[in-house]
């Protein structure tokens, strides 16, 4: 598996796996909500973020960064998953840190990955879009010891 940074020409790929993934866990979301979401994906969120792509023969997650160091988004195909591929993509971009992620409350997969890693819940809130409770995390370059090594 190699790590590279997406470029625009992936976006379609990205978004096709995005969809996957979202698809995968939060199923709350909706299949008209999920196609609405879609389209902002590729045409918003995707090209305001620095992406980083894991592939081997194909793609098989990418994350992405806000200039801010917020975890945009953090996308496995669901395939793939619990193979290591989050953890080496957040090992990738862990020297951006201070990182910060939001998860729904309900994700408790994506809550156990992140504290897995060494990210700590730092406040709660309640998104008035999704009608959810967030779980905002911070993970600090200076952590020494995550759980992954």
């Amino acid at each position: 598996m190699q790590i590279r940074r997406a470029t625009p020409s992936d976006f379609g790929e990205l978004t096709a796996l995005w969809e996957r993934a979202v698809w995968n866990n939060h199923q709350f979301l909706g299949q008209v909500r999920l196609e609405a979401e879609r389209a902002r994906v590729r045409s918003t969120y995707l090209p305001a973020c620095r992406i980083w792509v894991a592939h081997a023969d194909h793609t098989l997650g990418f994350i992405a960064l806000r200039a801010s160091g917020e975890i945009a988004g953090l996308f496995v195909d669901p395939q793939f998953q619990a193979r290591g591929i989050g953890r080496a993509l957040l090992d990738h971009v862990r020297d951006q840190a201070p990182l910060r992620v939001e998860v729904t409350a309900p994700n408790c997969g994506a809550r156990r990955f992140y504290q897995q890693y060494g990210f700590r819940e730092v406040a709660r809130r309640r998104d008035p879009d999704l009608d959810e409770e967030m779980v905002m995390m911070r993970f600090d370059a200076g952590q020494k010891d995550h759980a992954y090594g």
